[in-house]
């Protein structure tokens, strides 16, 4: 949905939900959230939110493919740094969820050059749950 300003030539805004916003308001955004409720359990290994920028030209199946290959970079660079000094290897802490909102943000900005010719804000937090959970990040 896009928010338009009646008879001025100007872009539109990606939102149908702003708190407290009473020009809004009055062009027909609601302050009223959509609520889903979902129970996290340590089968869940990720929590990622973000915004339309990721979202416009991203499916939530290509994004987790995008989380899990960051996850394999970041394991093969702790083996590699393993083999080389012959000691225990580990990735930097958080170094996966470096390399997946790296790979998110390059995702979502080649999607929409491809689709609009520009690139939209985009702001995520991903954040590690479940059992083996030890970092957040955010861009």
């Amino acid at each position: 949905m896009r928010v338009w300003l009646r008879n001025d030539d100007v872009p539109g805004l990606a939102m149908s939900r702003s708190l407290c916003d009473s020009v809004g308001k009055k062009a027909g955004v609601s302050s009223e959230p959509d609520l889903y409720v979902y129970t996290l359990t340590p089968a869940d290994a990720y929590l990622l939110l973000a915004s339309d920028g990721l979202w416009e030209f991203t499916s939530s199946g290509d994004a987790a493919a995008v989380v899990a290959r960051a996850g394999a970079e970041a394991a093969a660079a702790a083996a590699e740094a393993a083999a080389a000094s012959e000691g225990l290897g580990a990735a930097p802490a958080g170094l996966h969820l470096e390399l997946a909102l790296e790979g998110l943000v390059q995702l979502a900005a080649a999607r929409w050059h491809e689709r609009e010719g520009v690139v939209d804000d985009t702001s995520i937090v991903l954040a590690e749950v479940g059992s083996a959970a030890t970092a957040t990040a955010v861009l």
